[in-house]
């Protein structure tokens, strides 16, 4: 009692009065409690216990403890002590910015991440959406979305927009032809390859296949990587939908499985698509309306998971964890969006009262 008595004063002193060898035996005793703790907990723990937060902006021996934990939970290994520094000066901008989050009234969460050493140039890798280059592009909307929606047969589910439930969310839910097949795939992970479009597209393709026929299959994403480069595609450099879809059309709707064609988050000049994974019947797709949320609701509830084009560009989303988020810099026109992905869902958070999509990415597990 005596010790977690001194530390507490030493985290909720006066900062003028408080030295540095102080705050950081604070430190090492959270830290030595959260031995066996990821290292976000630890984070949180620090922070809770710190009534300046500020404080620890540039604390250095703060940020490499933390900098510890992370290599050992996320299994970091560097090339030589040059790269070492220079993934330990991003780790120090990412906890930079999760401190300053907290001072401000987010709407959201952050967390640390696999992302969080990552670079800005690698963090660009992951946001490989090239919007469309038509005259409608950049026609303002209510949300800064291009939505993409891959249609299918209607269901006896059909409902027009005023009749559609409060929420609605597609994860997690089962076939009732058959309870063993849920309708979306788990969370895949694109790595350092801008895929993003790919990735969204196989997403919708794999509830599709369920809807058409009664079973669940993950489908390769490198073959639409490898393969749609003809049709205005760039690889693990960006992509669009359409290009996409086009050449599942050209390639009479065939789609390898991952399992024969699976994915290396990598660029090859030749499409070894082997046409022996699943047939889709005929496909066609729409575009919703800018703006028309309540036509973007009908869609998904009706048809299943719709793609979208979305401004990734702020840094707090390479951080989220949970909740509604919403920044006031996001892009509002399509040529601002960069990053593809699916949605899933909508509804109305209890705890803020916002509107929400809920949306499925590509950034593995450890997001979100």
């Amino acid at each position: 009692m005596k010790v977690l008595f001194l530390v507490l004063i030493l985290f909720t002193c006066v900062p003028e009065f408080c030295h540095a060898f102080s705050i950081q035996q604070g430190i090492d005793f959270v830290l030595s409690l959260a031995q066996n703790k990821p290292v976000q907990e630890a984070f949180d723990l620090i922070l809770s216990l710190t009534q300046n937060k500020l404080s620890l902006l540039e604390h250095s021996k703060f940020h490499e403890q933390l900098f510890d934990k992370f290599k050992s939970e996320y299994q970091r290994t560097y090339l030589n002590e040059q790269e070492h520094q220079q993934r330990l000066e991003q780790f120090k901008e990412t906890v930079r910015g999760h401190i300053l989050a907290k001072v401000q009234d987010l709407t959201f969460q952050l967390k640390l991440n696999e992302f969080s050493d990552w670079t800005i140039d690698e963090l660009q890798t992951l946001r490989g959406y090239l919007p469309r280059n038509d005259s409608h592009r950049d026609a303002p909307r209510d949300k800064p979305q291009s939505i993409l929606v891959q249609h299918r047969r209607r269901s006896s589910l059909s409902r027009r927009a005023s009749s559609l439930p409060a929420s609605f969310d597609w994860t997690g839910r089962v076939l009732t032809s058959n309870s063993a097949v849920t309708v979306t795939r788990p969370v895949k992970n694109q790595g350092q390859c801008g895929a993003c479009y790919a990735f969204a597209t196989v997403a919708v393709l794999e509830t599709i296949f369920t809807f058409q026929y009664p079973a669940a299959y993950d489908l390769s994403v490198q073959q639409i990587v490898d393969c749609s480069k003809a049709y205005g595609n760039y690889g693990c450099s960006g992509g669009l939908f359409e290009s996409s879809f086009n050449y599942l059309k050209a390639n009479a709707w065939n789609l390898d499985t991952n399992s024969s064609y699976p994915y290396t988050a990598k660029d090859y000049s030749s499409c070894k698509a082997k046409n022996s994974g699943v047939r889709f019947t005929k496909l066609t797709y729409g575009i919703a309306t800018f703006g028309d949320e309540a036509a973007m609701k009908s869609y998904l509830y009706n048809y299943g998971p719709l793609w979208i084009g979305f401004d990734a560009s702020n840094p707090y989303f390479n951080s989220y964890a949970s909740s509604v988020y919403s920044v006031s810099n996001c892009g509002t026109l399509e040529s601002q969006t960069n990053h593809a992905m699916v949605i899933v869902g909508y509804g109305t958070d209890s705890s803020t009262g916002l509107d929400y999509w809920k949306v499925k990415n590509s950034w593995g597990k450890s997001w979100g």
